[in-house]
């Protein structure tokens, strides 16, 4: 299938924002019409995904962080990290890729996850 053009990608997102949230979490690929037009699927509102970035600067995280206590964290400006793209529980405006927020590294909860990414070449090993 062809990718969709700019006006029916934005008409198609439109059609994702509800006034509820859903209850949790869902599987990938689990609602319709998620693709952006570079094939892209489930960039935003199923969980805040963790970057490699900090928040304030955007610089790559330092491994340093390995060896610290994570008690020693909180207060730590360079430890908190660039969550991307809304969760199931934000609202609707929050639902873009190019929404972040900072948590500090050591932050838990089932509104933030990953993605694992892996390119076209590698999967059909």
């Amino acid at each position: 299938e062809q990718a969709p053009d700019r006006a029916t990608w934005l008409r198609r997102l439109a059609d994702l924002r509800g006034t509820e949230p859903s209850a949790s979490t869902g599987p990938a690929g689990a609602l319709p019409g998620d693709e952006s037009p570079f094939g892209i699927r489930d960039l935003c509102g199923n969980v805040w995904e963790w970057t490699s970035t900090r928040y304030l600067d955007g610089l790559p995280l330092e491994p340093r962080f390995g060896t610290m206590d994570p008690g020693d964290l909180w207060g730590e400006w360079s430890a908190e990290v660039s969550v991307r793209g809304g969760a199931w529980s934000s609202p609707p405006a929050l639902l873009t890729a190019v929404s972040r927020a900072g948590k500090v590294l050591t932050a838990r909860s089932p509104e933030i996850g990953f993605r694992c990414a892996v390119s076209e070449a590698e999967a059909q090993r």
